[in-house]
């Protein structure tokens, strides 16, 4: 029996695939690639190298699965949105990686804007595949300013009428999560008046002839914005692709890793970790007028947008020598002071033990 043509390939043969690509040159063969790659295949962390290990054992599984899924959906289908998926992630992570380093090089790291998106919705419908929104935010912020008021765009959504047999969705959603008021069947929506908001707060904010920035929200939030987003250009005829959603785990990992090169995060499990403590949710005064007299206001996507930039500039300002701001890199009535020149986890690891940090972490999510 001859040999499994993809017998061998590993994340190296797939990166090596990528890296000729990106290159540009004229190789004449794949042994000059492996030749030119290898180092930079070497400086790779395993964070990095993780996409090309999931193309090696994909294709590897494929070899042994019937040519139709237990769903009777094609493989090659199936294979073809995976590889497609896996582009995306390395051409995502390709372009946090390069904008983050070339604002780094060309000293303007702290003047970088970036732009956090973020959705509630009401249910998701399986006969259209759309989430059916509630409530949307975007802020912009850098390390130098933090978040300005005017850089803050909210919205409470009304989708219209909900589709047909997903009430009950929407009211569990609803009554869990940010106790949004459901439509009923007569409710008029602003769907229109969303994006067209939206995509003016954006404008105002990119250079002319420039495509926007891509906007940044946690992994569990980003298939939402991206569907949400995706069906509203859609529905009112604008460009397909003109917003892209990212990983805000992976641009702080970098992000946090440019400016502290000596003390990097592992993995973008650390910038998970560090976003998902969310230290602020107790903080009053960032919610929308709406959840400010809820009791679910760490829900509020506009609270939810400032608090992770809030997170990122506690993070990272310090090793710029960037004085904290209360109200705009930090909570007003947060604990932290604004003429602290190290960050928030740097001086506190210096000062207490890993175990004793994490308590007052805990305790200060009570106050």
């Amino acid at each position: 029996m001859g040999k499994n043509k993809n017998q061998g390939k590993n994340g190296f043969y797939y990166f090596m695939l990528d890296f000729k690509t990106r290159q540009g040159r004229k190789y004449t063969s794949m042994a000059q690639v492996a030749e030119a790659a290898g180092p930079h295949w070497q400086r790779l962390t395993q964070e990095e190298r993780r996409p090309y290990d999931e193309k090696a054992r994909f294709e590897k599984n494929n070899q042994k699965m019937a040519k139709y899924t237990s769903a009777g959906i094609k493989i090659d289908v199936v294979q073809k949105q995976e590889e497609e998926k896996i582009t995306k992630e390395l051409n995502m992570r390709d372009y946090i990686t390069k904008s983050v380093q070339n604002a780094g090089v060309g000293g303007i790291i702290a003047d970088q804007p970036f732009y956090i998106v973020h959705m509630n919705h009401f249910c998701y419908c399986n006969a259209t595949n759309e989430y059916i929104p509630a409530e949307m935010a975007v802020c912009r912020f850098t390390l130098r300013e933090g978040v300005t008021p005017e850089n803050v765009y909210h919205e409470i959504v009304k989708p219209g009428p909900i589709p047909l047999g997903y009430t009950f969705d929407a009211r569990k959603q609803s009554e869990e999560i940010h106790q949004l008021e459901v439509p009923d069947n007569e409710d008029p929506d602003n769907l229109d008046e969303v994006i067209r908001k939206l995509i003016k707060f954006m404008k105002e904010r990119t250079p002319k002839n420039t495509s926007f920035p891509p906007l940044y929200t946690i992994e569990k939030n980003r298939v939402i914005a991206e569907n949400i987003l995706q069906k509203l250009c859609n529905k009112y005829c604008y460009e397909e692709n003109l917003f892209e959603v990212y990983s805000l785990e992976y641009l702080f990992f970098v992000l946090r890793n440019s400016v502290n090169p000596n003390r990097p995060y592992p993995s973008t499990s650390s910038s998970h970790l560090e976003l998902e403590k969310d230290v602020y949710d107790f903080c009053k005064n960032i919610p929308c007028a709406y959840h400010q007299i809820s009791d679910v206001r760490n829900y509020c996507s506009r609270s939810y947008v400032i608090r992770l930039a809030y997170i990122i500039c506690d993070n990272c300002c310090g090793d710029l020598n960037i004085d904290l701001i209360p109200g705009q890199h930090v909570p007003i009535d947060s604990f932290i002071t604004a003429s602290r020149s190290v960050s928030r986890v740097s001086s506190l690891l210096n000062i207490y033990s890993v175990s004793t940090f994490q308590c007052l972490l805990l305790g200060s999510r009570k106050l």
